[in-house]
């Protein structure tokens, strides 16, 4: 299992919160336990317009989430795969 988490929407708070108040990306990474290159990379991805807002960004984040949760295996490939277990095949 991977040791990364997503960004909780309150992480993205804190970020918003620590950003206005001039802290660094360096500092706010400091200040929530995350990687420099999170912060960084959750600040330019969800930047729209002239800030960062965190409520627009957890929203972008959740669909992105969501858009990449489809089905590993389609309904074809199932019905190949079982077709050829009734064959005595092996996965």
């Amino acid at each position: 299992m991977s040791g990364h988490t997503q960004l909780t929407q309150e992480e993205r708070y804190q970020i918003y919160i620590l950003k206005k108040a001039e802290y660094s990306q360096v500092q706010i990474a400091e200040q929530l336990g995350r990687d420099n290159s999170t912060v960084n990379r959750e600040l330019k991805r969800d930047r729209r317009l002239r800030e960062y807002r965190p409520k627009q960004a957890h929203g972008l984040a959740v669909a992105r989430r969501h858009a990449m949760a489809g089905p590993r295996i389609y309904a074809k490939a199932w019905q190949q795969i079982e077709a050829r277990i009734c064959e005595v095949w092996s996965p």
